[in-house]
């Protein structure tokens, strides 16, 4: 067997050595590498533990501006979204509209025997109609519900809602029904004085939300004062005088009047919410143009309509939406008010007591529009009235604010007929009523201190006095 050379074990030695020389070497490199690693990890540590104790010190500063906040908001009152006091508002006036129900009936009304004062809301809310074209939309079943719809949302506007003038628009001459007197007689009136001053409008408004929220706040009971009842008692016989006309059953009338007194005291207290807001928000029916250019219709041209073409009001796509279906981009330059349905919405300034030089419209006041004829053309469009644009009205759904929300869908309770149907030169949307017969309401019914007729008799507010405990609506804006 031949036997391995000196040379070749000289070599394997050799190598083996090579190879130990060369482990010993990375294993070294390693750990000089390890030793780096470890101080730049201890040294990273040190660093996130500082930056662990800045966020801690800025998490309680944070913590302690929002305990801040809160406690200065809580003294403010709470303040609701626009989102919130939109859908409030949105109600109310949807339980007007359910209400109007037992307005079907009745015969032709001689315009002539209704109060000057009430002859004259009616002309608000059919601007531009003759005594022939109002009785034309009276006369009608569908037209007419709209009509004492608007009817009693003007009523309600003006004896509910305290509302200050601003830019074109009155203001409505009216107490905090929410407060017992004299502090409600006393607040308004200083509102009155301090809004003709040179005060901050954030200064103002201010004041106003937290003076309105203290006055609540030192209130020992969360019901309207007895003085209140009495007035909504009042206002609901009078508003029954009226809207009886139209009303001629007993028990359908005493089933209105019922739902009208809960309406009413839901408003109220949707008042109290709007008077502790920091944003100014307000109830008011479009008007016209200031500056609107007079058109040749206006300056005294034909009479298309047998009424006041000088009182038109031309649709405005900022504060009014219209109930007839159309297309987005159908044209509305030559559309007119015909009937105003509802209020509109306005909030000037915000929850943080700032852009008080913005006047908003939130939600637009529902109409029924008609169009002028071809050959008459349309006053030119004026200037917007408010500084927010309105997406194309659609149906009736809500309209655009900083949070939108769910509008009156009046197409869930009736069929809308796109064609419209010549009414004296006039165009109204025929509205067919497809409901059928209706439950009874569940809310509390109306003290039967009426008349044959179902009209209130003399003395039934004195009468009402002492029923009125036993009839406190309950509201759910309380």
């Amino acid at each position: 067997m031949p036997q391995p050379s000196f040379h070749a074990d000289n070599y394997l030695s050799t190598e083996h050595e090579d190879r130990t020389e060369r482990y010993r070497r990375e294993r070294n490199e390693a750990r000089r590498l390890t030793d780096s690693l470890s101080a730049k990890v201890s040294k990273l540590e040190k660093e996130l533990s500082v930056q662990h104790e800045a966020v801690y010190e800025t998490k309680e500063s944070a913590t302690r501006v929002r305990l801040a906040m809160q406690d200065k908001e809580l003294f403010i009152g709470p303040q609701a979204l626009d989102r919130v006091i939109q859908e409030q508002f949105i109600t109310i006036f949807k339980n007007v509209r359910t209400s109007s129900r037992f307005l079907g009936g009745g015969e032709s009304v001689n315009l002539a025997s209704l109060k000057p004062e009430v002859r004259k809301q009616f002309d608000t809310i059919a601007p531009g109609l003759d005594d022939g074209g109002l009785s034309k939309i009276l006369d009608g079943k569908s037209t007419r519900r709209y009509f004492l719809q608007g009817w009693i949302a003007l009523v309600m506007t003006e004896r509910l809602f305290p509302t200050l003038p601003d830019e074109q628009y009155p203001g409505a001459e009216t107490k905090d029904l929410w407060l017992e007197e004299p502090r409600a007689g006393d607040l308004w009136s200083l509102e009155k004085v301090l809004a003709n001053t040179a005060v901050a409008p954030r200064d103002f408004n201010d004041w106003r939300a937290y003076s309105a929220t203290l006055l609540w706040k030192s209130r020992t009971s969360d019901d309207l004062p007895a003085s209140t009842h009495e007035y909504l008692w009042k206002l609901c016989s009078e508003v029954m005088s009226t809207a009886g006309l139209w009303c001629p059953a007993p028990h359908d009338q005493q089933k209105m009047a019922s739902e009208l007194l809960n309406i009413f005291s839901d408003a109220v207290h949707f008042v109290r919410l709007l008077r502790t807001q920091r944003a100014q928000w307000s109830l008011r029916f479009p008007k016209p143009y200031s500056n609107a250019p007079i058109s040749p219709l206006q300056q005294g041209g034909p009479n298309y309509f047998d009424s006041k073409p000088q009182s038109r009001i031309m649709f405005d796509p900022y504060t009014m939406r219209s109930i007839a279906p159309h297309d987005d981009d159908e044209r509305t330059d030559n559309k007119f008010v015909q009937i105003f349905i509802t209020p509109a919405l306005f909030k000037r300034g915000d929850t943080d007591g700032e852009k008080f030089d913005v006047f908003s419209c939130i939600d637009a006041s529902v109409i029924m529009w008609a169009e002028f004829p071809k050959h008459c053309p349309p006053p030119p469009q004026s200037p917007p009235t408010t500084k927010k644009p309105l997406p194309p009205p659609r149906s009736m759904s809500g309209i655009a604010g900083p949070e939108s929300s769910r509008g009156l869908d009046l197409e869930e309770d009736f069929d809308v007929v796109s064609e419209p149907r010549d009414m004296g030169r006039e165009e109204f949307f025929d509205v067919v009523d497809t409901r059928g017969p209706q439950p009874e309401s569940p809310r509390k019914t109306f003290p039967k201190e009426l008349s044959d007729e179902g009209r209130p008799r003399s003395g039934t507010v004195e009468s009402l006095k002492k029923v009125y405990q036993d009839h406190k609506p309950s509201s759910q804006f309380s």
